[in-house]
């Protein structure tokens, strides 16, 4: 009989984002212990490459050629697996590993005890070999690349950008402003983009916005809202999508023509293929971890607000502050970036001696967020957002970039009062001029 692991994989091979996800981390056929099961997952590959990479096996073509099999072992393959495919991957290599692990152990001992003084050491490097090809095997398409191999899918990734380029179309999340998502090439799938502002200044309603204009663009956004209430982001939703006067919606006074604009906006997304997430975590499960696996299984893009409300396993709680935002930030890099991978959007706090500054020189610096280092570090882009009150009373702001990986840096005029719907690029700036 199937283990639980095993059957909640071979149903996810006939869902194509899944079995791009079993592609990329690259298992050994002998990830099956069962020589039966193993020739269903060898099937499921051949059945890939034949279609041109384009189109996973369907349930029916899989139980035309396993049906007796999946039956014997209680496969289900038209039925939701009940586990995400990351999962099912990792106990699969746990599995294998637990295997060889026991008897390269026998074997290792027996050896051992049997070598003369002599060639103890020439044993040790022979089975110390073996770990490592274990661990090769098991390692991820992405983690570990033979040069002769690898470079030919970055030829294929090169052509990929320069088809997207001549199209106009990208892959990865967008920020809702067209000049800046052109300039950026949007945030990437495993990119991690740090948004940072003061309080109060508007970074959650940029956070908002950027998911709800990835969802009209047909992405599945997650938007984890730690510090405002599930309701609180929905009206905010409402009055960027519909252009409302957010302090009449907020109160309860929006004029008829207001209400049947909400109405009618509600009938026509609610059969919309494609979901758009807001989720309030519970305290102890607002950690990276529970985050970004719940994200992938529910969509493509995850924007977290805020980095401040992250919490920490038990045992880092006891750390310096310093310290348990550097783990946060390995951690959520990590996991964006393996497996399914997808983009993040963190929106971050500017310290209070980096607002005094900035009212002095009249913008941001990289040194005014707190934690600046770390996120510097790990961020593949920080994007500041910053409103003197000169820009307040004008309705503007300025959005800069205060790192960047593989861009270079601009700043962008806004104008800006996403409070009604109002969010649009006027055009660069040069703030040191």
């Amino acid at each position: 009989m199937a283990a639980t692991y095993e059957k909640a994989f071979l149903c996810h091979c006939t869902i194509e984002r899944s079995l791009r996800i079993i592609l990329e981390a690259d298992l050994p056929l002998d990830v099956f212990a069962d020589d039966q099961l193993r020739g269903v997952y060898e099937w499921v590959l051949d059945y890939w490459h034949g279609s041109a990479e384009q189109r996973a096996p369907s349930p029916e073509a899989m139980r035309v050629h396993f049906d007796n099999l999946l039956k014997e072992h209680e496969i289900e393959p038209e039925f939701d697996p009940g586990e995400t495919i990351e999962w099912a991957i990792e106990m699969l290599k746990g599995a294998l590993i637990d295997r060889k692990w026991q008897s390269w152990s026998k074997e290792f001992v027996t050896d051992m005890s049997m070598a003369d003084l002599g060639r103890k050491h020439e044993v040790l490097e022979a089975y110390i070999s073996d770990l490592m090809a274990l661990s090769t095997s098991v390692a991820r398409r992405n983690e570990i690349v033979d040069v002769r191999h690898g470079m030919a899918g970055r030829l294929e990734a090169y052509h990929q950008r320069a088809a997207d380029l001549q199209s106009e179309t990208t892959i990865g999340v967008t920020l809702g402003l067209r000049e800046v998502d052109h300039h950026l090439r949007m945030v990437r799938p495993g990119e991690l983009c740090g948004l940072a502002g003061p309080p109060k200044m508007g970074k959650s309603y940029e956070v908002d916005w950027a998911a709800l204009q990835h969802w009209l663009a047909g992405g599945t956004p997650t938007i984890m809202t730690l510090e405002n209430s599930v309701e609180e982001t929905l009206d905010r939703i409402a009055v960027m999508a519909l252009r409302l006067g957010n302090e009449n919606w907020s109160r309860g006074t929006a004029n008829e023509e207001e209400i049947a604009k909400v109405d009618r906006w509600i009938e026509e997304n609610r059969d919309k293929p494609n979901g758009f997430w807001v989720i309030q975590p519970a305290p102890g499960k607002r950690t990276v971890e529970y985050m970004v696996r719940l994200a992938k299984s529910l969509g493509d893009a995850l924007f977290i607000d805020q980095l401040s409300f992250i919490e920490v396993p038990e045992i880092a709680m006891r750390r310096p502050r310093d310290q348990q935002v550097r783990e946060i930030l390995h951690e959520l890099k990590a996991l964006i970036s393996s497996g399914q991978r997808i983009p993040c959007v963190l929106a971050c706090q500017i310290n209070r001696e980096g607002v005094k500054a900035a009212q002095k020189t009249g913008y941001l610096e990289m040194y005014h967020l707190a934690e600046s280092a770390e996120i510097e570090r790990t961020c593949d882009f920080v994007l500041g957002l910053w409103q003197s009150e000169g820009l307040r009373q004008a309705g503007n702001a300025y959005l800069q970039m205060l790192a960047a990986r593989r861009v270079p840096l601009i700043n962008w005029e806004l104008v800006w009062a996403p409070w009604s719907g109002t969010v649009a690029v006027r055009g660069p700036i040069d703030l040191r001029g």
